[in-house]
């Protein structure tokens, strides 16, 4: 089946605005499989957009590596401390030890970092230290989880403080 001249250049900027995607957040191999098909449906040679492709990837691989973004998750979703918990007044000590149990089971101790709660001054202080990869979603899940609950747990206000040293 030919294509007329507009098809193949409307299926040209196909291939391109899908390419980039492609060979950005893909496989090198794999994107490269696509554009090719890609060219061939359109009936054009892919080598010289894949080569400008691959040049794109390894220029932005050199700036800064590839961050897909992500929701938080809420640590304390499903957590029965702070569930059963909620209408029943506590000191700030007492709701701390409460948002530390929910942080036990949403955070496994691995040795690499800790998750720990506290009373603070003000309310709930949860601090994280030690080493962290870059990436690790452990403080934007916290402060999502804050967030959702408007700043508060137990109806004390809460604050995520990152003490964790962050590698690559």
């Amino acid at each position: 089946m030919g294509y007329t001249e507009p098809m193949k250049k409307a299926l040209t900027l196909a291939a391109v605005l899908m390419g980039l995607p492609l060979t950005l957040a893909s496989r090198p191999a794999m994107a490269a499989t696509a554009l090719q098909q890609l060219g061939q449906e359109a009936g054009i040679d892919a080598a010289p957009l894949i080569q400008k492709m691959q040049a794109v990837r390894t220029m932005a691989a050199a700036e800064a590596p590839l961050m897909i973004p992500r929701r938080g998750k809420d640590v304390f979703e499903g957590c029965a401390a702070l569930d059963e918990t909620a209408l029943t007044v506590h000191n700030v000590k007492q709701a701390a030890l409460l948002v530390q149990t929910c942080l036990n089971h949403a955070y496994d101790s691995d040795g690499s970092f800790s998750v720990q709660s506290r009373a603070a001054n003000l309310g709930i202080k949860i601090t994280v230290t030690g080493s962290i990869l870059d990436g690790n979603p452990v403080i934007l899940d916290l402060n999502s989880s804050l967030a959702t609950r408007g700043g508060k747990l137990l109806g004390f206000p809460a604050v995520v403080d990152n003490q964790a040293e962050i590698n690559n």
